[in-house]
C-alpha cells in the first residue's frame, strides 16, 4: 500500500486511492511526490488536474509536475 511506501497517513493515502480510482500510475506518481515532502494538499490539486476536476494550472499541479520531471530526468542519468 502507498502508506507504507510513503510518509502519507493511512487516511490519505486511502484518499488518494480513492480519488485516483486504483490508478497505479498515478498511485505510483504520488508515492514519489510524497517521498520528496511535497505536501497532501498539493498533490490531491495535482491529482485533480490530472483527472479533470479542475483545470490543471495551479501553483500546486506545477510544482508537482517540476518536481515528477526532476525524479524522471535523475533516474534516465542514472
Amino acid at each position: 500500500m502507498i502508506a507504507d511506501r510513503s510518509p502519507l497517513s493511512v487516511d490519505e493515502a486511502e484518499y488518494l486511492i480513492w480519488l485516483t480510482d486504483g490508478n497505479m500510475k498515478l498511485l505510483d506518481q504520488c508515492e514519489e511526490l510524497a517521498k520528496r515532502s511535497v505536501s497532501f494538499a498539493s498533490i490531491t490539486q495535482w491529482i485533480e488536474g490530472k483527472i479533470g476536476q479542475v483545470e490543471p494550472g495551479s501553483q500546486a499541479y506545477t510544482f508537482c509536475e517540476a518536481v515528477l520531471n526532476l525524479v524522471a530526468k535523475q533516474k534516465r542519468q542514472r
